[in-house]
């Protein structure tokens, strides 16, 4: 009796009910995955900058053109295929909680993102990037 009263006063306006138990635990789980998302996000970021900034330093002082223009299309592709990833991510994050439309438009500007960082980095390759 007393565990149905807990029940019921947890019901949702829309008539969903939900328990004390799911409520309890989820809120904490959402958020430490949250957490960890971005961290990873961070951690990503960090990676792919550093790692665009070596290869820049390995360039030759005096570079053909090609490999110029093979450089910048490439860091361009870097860069797109990256905010498509955190675009990914806020897809899965906005999944469980968040704006509807944000979850759908996440979903597009990841696709779209990391097809425009696939097509730049085949046509890095094509012009003569490393």
């Amino acid at each position: 009796m007393r565990d149905t009263a807990r029940i019921l006063a947890r019901s949702k306006p829309d008539g969903r009910v939900v328990s004390e138990q799911a409520t309890g635990g989820a809120w904490r789980m959402r958020w430490r995955s949250i957490i960890l998302d971005l961290a990873l996000m961070v951690a990503v970021w960090t990676l792919v900058l550093r790692l665009v900034h070596q290869r820049r330093a390995r360039m030759a002082a005096d570079a053909s053109p090609h490999a110029v223009l093979g450089y910048r299309v490439h860091t361009a592709a870097a860069i797109a295929a990256m905010v498509g990833v955190t675009w990914f991510s806020v897809w899965l994050i906005t999944d469980t909680i968040g704006p509807h439309w944000l979850h759908s438009l996440s979903w597009l500007a990841a696709l779209l993102f990391i097809t425009i960082g696939g097509v730049l980095a085949g046509y890095a390759g094509w012009v003569g990037g490393p």
